[in-house]
Formats: C-alpha cells, sequence, structure tokens
C-alpha cells in the first residue's frame, strides 16, 4: 500500500474521517455530540492538517494544534479499513518530520487511559513519545472517570525511536 501525506485545510475532507462511527467511538466521552465539528481547528493558519492517503483514496489524518512556542499536540483518526496494518504509524511518521522540519520544537499527545484507545498509546510509544505524566479524571466514558496519559516527542527521541521507519 502507498501511503501519501498532504497538507489540507478542508473541513469536507477531514471532518468525516474524525466522524467515521468507529473512529468517533474511540475519541468520544460521555456528552459528546453526534457528529462533532472539527472545522476551527482544521481551518486555523496556525495548526497543520495531513490529510493521508491510500493507495490515492482519504484514510487517516494527522493533525498538528500549535500551543505556542513550537509546541504542537498531535491528534490522529483513521478509517477502520485501515487499522492494524501499519499505516497509521507510518503517515504519522512522514507528518511529525515534516513537522520537526518546520521548526517544531516539541510534540505531545493526549491519550485517554482506556481500551480503545490503547492503539494510540503503542503508536505513540513506537514513535518514540515518552509519558511525561498522568491527568487525573479528566472526562468520563460510559460513566466512569478516566485518566489522560500526557506524552511528548522531541526531534532527539523521534530520531532515536523512529529507526524501524528506516
Amino acid at each position: 500500500m502507498r501511503v501519501t501525506i498532504s497538507r489540507t485545510n478542508n473541513p469536507d475532507v477531514v471532518n468525516p474521517l474524525y466522524n467515521h462511527p468507529r473512529v468517533f467511538e474511540i475519541l468520544r466521552c460521555d456528552g459528546a455530540p453526534y457528529p462533532l465539528d472539527f472545522s476551527a481547528s482544521i481551518t486555523n493558519p496556525e495548526n497543520f492538517i495531513f490529510l493521508a492517503s491510500i493507495d490515492g483514496e482519504p484514510g487517516g489524518v494527522v493533525e498538528f494544534d500549535a500551543e505556542g512556542a513550537g509546541d504542537y499536540d498531535i491528534h490522529i483518526a483513521f478509517l477502520p479499513k485501515h487499522w492494524g496494518k501499519g499505516i497509521a504509524p507510518r503517515a504519522c511518521h512522514m507528518a511529525i518530520a515534516r513537522m520537526f522540519d518546520e521548526g517544531a520544537r516539541r510534540i505531545t499527545a493526549e491519550i485517554a487511559n482506556h481500551r480503545a484507545a490503547r492503539p494510540a498509546f503503542l503508536i505513540a510509544k513506537r514513535i518514540g513519545f515518552s509519558v511525561e505524566g498522568i491527568r487525573r479524571g479528566v472526562f468520563m466514558r460510559d460513566g466512569k472517570v478516566v485518566d489522560e496519559y500526557r506524552m511528548v516527542l522531541t526531534p532527539e527521541a523521534f530520531e532515536r525511536g523512529a529507526a524501524w521507519a528506516r
């Protein structure tokens, strides 16, 4: 499978990826409306949104929200038909490399500590993210309080963790 990334700011392309029912099930917290509208984030000129295309068809999104001073928070969503094939790590690697080339100082990921988010945690670890801390009781999911891992990636850690992608 050929995986490519390209920058986009088109909510009509990105929103359906985030709002696929099985993707939304991972992203949601109790009380979240459906569908979610990510248009403000997608069209924010300070953010970097990369469309991941698989064999020429939109298959996922890797989003970097500006946090200031060269820091970005990463969000990913991939269609279920691409899960478990190594596509998300490859696309994330390409997008993160571009971000560090653009001058990003560090990238953070906030990943819920629940079963549905476990693949995102494993992808982040594979790429080189390390756990910086745990925020306790951040939100509710299925009536239970859920913690959230705060993970961080620097250019140096990315280089060390990215050996698998070479």
